[in-house]
């Protein structure tokens, strides 16, 4: 992301050893770029869905996102075997 211009790196002021990332101009713009992607997908994908089966689909996702969001950290540097084995058990 640095190499492409979307962010720039700069020093922590109180902790030397962090390094900081700040978004740059262009890095906003793809950043808008991609929202309006998604967004459009998303619309694509569920625009003939009623909003009560819209509210089904989130009760019924709610327990696998909550499973799911907080592991990607604490398995990221692991192989996908590993990760399905834990998952499982």
């Amino acid at each position: 992301m640095k190499k492409k211009g979307l962010v720039t790196e700069f020093d922590d002021e109180q902790d030397k050893r962090v390094k900081r990332l700040k978004v740059t101009a262009k890095g906003e713009q793809t950043l808008m770029k991609a929202k309006d992607r998604v967004l459009k997908v998303a619309n694509m994908m569920l625009h003939d869905m009623s909003d009560d089966d819209k509210r089904l689909c989130l009760q019924l996702l709610k327990p696998v996102n909550s499973r799911f969001s907080g592991m990607y950290q604490k398995q990221k540097n692991k192989p996908f075997e590993d990760i399905y084995q834990e998952n499982l058990s």
